[in-house]
């Protein structure tokens, strides 16, 4: 007796997802195994059947007599994809998915670039499940609950409990009531939940790039995140949402977009490279972390950012605090340097101040004259710092690194001695502790820890002369290994 394959087709029921409406159907072709079903239904047993971006749905559309369009709106997350994105890209996923041809529908959405991926699990409210089999018999997979980064049930705000997946085998929800409980979730976590289903049915997609950074650089600039200049505060702004969704900041998916680049991609990436498509889930933290709600960042009348005018005269104002400092400083006597870092001005900056009002400043020759450049260079020979060679020719350091610079002879020489010196400390260093405790009967180990620092350059720089006066090694006695029979 033949059969056809519509007449296993299940009704697909409110918010399933495909998957498990496949896995329904596939249970019920009356052949010997899952593979052989999945072939005769869809073509092949190697397609991913739990897939974000399923590949099938023409197949399934021509056995069920459903729309593609049906499918798509109401059984997958494929309109998750649709906010933050090109329209055009967008359009483009569509028609691929159409066609079943989703290879590069990801990389489109990068999704792969981005570095996020699906959630290795299945995800149901308990809740929810005891009600599907009371009201139609069955439990299944909503497609709320599989949205990335939710881990709670926006209906009841219970913790959803996960199943994992596994590739070949339909994976199904406990399909009788057997008591699972789940605890009341944090408010963080159902507010992400509720946002993320919101995305999902909201029909007009979010705008893409450029408008959607500014709009968080004007959230930012209200709160004091963000500067007249419209530069954020990245390091206040990675802190504060960081400490704002620690609750769920174990959920995989958002501890993978808080540790990309080692914790500096994000939010970074959402300003500077503002035109490129990012995940749903980094802009629902943004959000999130910014407004109550997903209606009320659609709504939000994003007020004047400070003009360019009016952020120069702060930055004149500023400027002018920062000379009266400098000016008060220089009244009271205080040195060009110290007048800087009262300030916070540039010593250059503070030096003219100091010209244009007519105070004294106590200039060094800029010039050296050949008898003055001959002291240097003998001094620079001896191995003086430059610190002190300065002070003895009242000059600059930076004259005489400048002198310095002109003989690379010098430089060699110099480091030779400081070498010499050091190894001579160092050796004076280390006989100096070996005879203080000489008749402790000091080991080598004790030795090193009197004197860490000194024995470890010795070893790596002098470690002959350093073996040839280190205490001797004790005799050590070592027992057989035991055996067991």
């Amino acid at each position: 007796m033949t059969w056809n394959v519509r007449d296993f087709c299940p009704e697909i029921l409110p918010k399933e997802t495909v998957y498990s409406w496949v896995a329904r159907w596939l249970e019920a072709i009356p052949v010997p195994n899952i593979d052989e079903a999945a072939t005769v239904l869809i073509g092949s047993s190697s397609k991913q059947w739990d897939a974000s971006l399923p590949s099938f749905l023409p197949e399934l559309c021509a056995f069920s007599g459903m729309t593609i369009e049906s499918l798509i709106n109401q059984h997958t997350l494929i309109p998750y994809y649709r906010h933050f994105c090109r329209p055009e890209t967008f359009k483009n996923i569509l028609i691929d998915i159409s066609v079943g041809d989703t290879s590069s529908s990801y990389s489109k959405l990068s999704l792969v670039a981005g570095r996020v991926i699906d959630s290795p699990t299945l995800n149901y409210c308990p809740e929810c499940a005891k009600k599907d089999i009371q009201e139609m018999g069955i439990a299944y997979w909503h497609i709320e609950h599989q949205l990335p980064g939710v881990s709670v049930c926006n209906h009841h705000s219970l913790h959803l409990h996960r199943v994992k997946r596994q590739r070949g085998v339909l994976v199904k929800p406990p399909q009788f009531e057997c008591g699972i409980t789940s605890h009341k979730a944090n408010h963080v976590a159902h507010k992400l939940a509720i946002m993320s289903s919101v995305l999902l049915s909201e029909p007009i997609g979010f705008v893409h790039g450029e408008p959607m950074a500014q709009l968080y650089v004007a959230r930012l600039q209200e709160i004091g995140m963000a500067t007249g200049r419209h530069h954020i505060k990245q390091r206040l702004l990675s802190r504060a949402l960081r400490a704002y969704w620690q609750p769920i900041s174990k959920e995989p998916l958002v501890k993978q977009i808080f540790s990309l680049g080692n914790g500096t991609a994000f939010p970074q990436t959402l300003f500077y490279h503002s035109d490129n498509s990012f995940h749903p889930l980094k802009h629902l933290l943004m959000i999130g972390f910014l407004f109550d709600s997903v209606g009320t960042c659609l709504n939000y009348s994003r007020p004047q950012l400070t003009t360019e005018k009016e952020s120069d005269n702060q930055q004149t104002q500023s400027s002018l605090r920062k000379e009266k400092k400098a000016l008060a400083a220089l009244e009271g006597g205080s040195s060009l340097r110290a007048a800087s870092r009262v300030s916070g001005l540039s010593v250059i900056k503070v030096k003219q101040l100091a010209l244009a009002n007519k105070y004294y400043v106590d200039r060094r020759e800029s010039k050296l004259f050949a008898c003055e450049r001959l002291k240097i260079v003998q001094a620079l020979a001896e191995g003086k710092s430059t610190q002190t060679i300065a002070k003895a020719m009242t000059c600059s350091v930076g004259a005489v690194e400048q002198l310095l610079t002109q003989h690379p002879e010098l430089k060699l020489k110099r480091e030779k001695l400081r070498y010499r010196r050091k190894k001579a400390f160092a050796r004076a260093h280390l006989i100096m502790a070996i005879k203080s405790l000489e008749n402790n009967r000091l080991t080598r180990n004790e030795l090193k820890a009197l004197v860490g620092g000194t024995y470890a350059w010795l070893y790596k720089h002098d470690k002959e002369w350093l073996y040839a006066r280190l205490p001797t090694r004790r005799a050590y006695c070592y027992w057989p290994r035991k055996t067991f029979c």
